[in-house]
């Protein structure tokens, strides 16, 4: 397989997970916008999605991650690993921080619903 792909064996993926992904995605996220009250899609209804808006739409979602990933590759080297690796620690710092009042916020909503239902 890796001969005919022209490519490393390691570069062969050992598991379907990326395909079950795909399938979930494609049938959660882009199946349901076409069938009509949970039926079956028809096949010319299909085959038209397909062409005009799913294929061009994974191109789109694919092409902005290759530059989002260029984008990301170039900051690093602009501002150095050790920079990244800081500001990112920063960033995880801040999203830890705020989950942690997401949570408390939650907690006391809670307690004041469950203090009305009391009353």
């Amino acid at each position: 397989m890796a001969e005919l792909l022209n490519t490393s064996i390691t570069n062969i993926p050992t598991t379907n997970n990326h395909l079950e992904s795909f399938n979930s995605h494609f049938k959660d996220t882009y199946i349901k916008q076409f069938q009509r009250g949970g039926s079956q899609v028809r096949v010319n209804t299909l085959c038209i999605s397909l062409i005009s808006f799913i294929t061009p739409n994974l191109i789109r979602k694919r092409n902005l991650q290759q530059k989002f990933d260029e984008e990301l590759q170039s900051r690093k080297s602009h501002f150095g690993i050790l920079q990244y690796k800081l500001i990112t620690n920063n960033m995880l710092i801040l999203r830890k921080m705020k989950l942690k009042i997401m949570l408390q916020k939650e907690y006391f909503l809670l307690e004041e619903f469950k203090n009305m239902s009391i009353q």
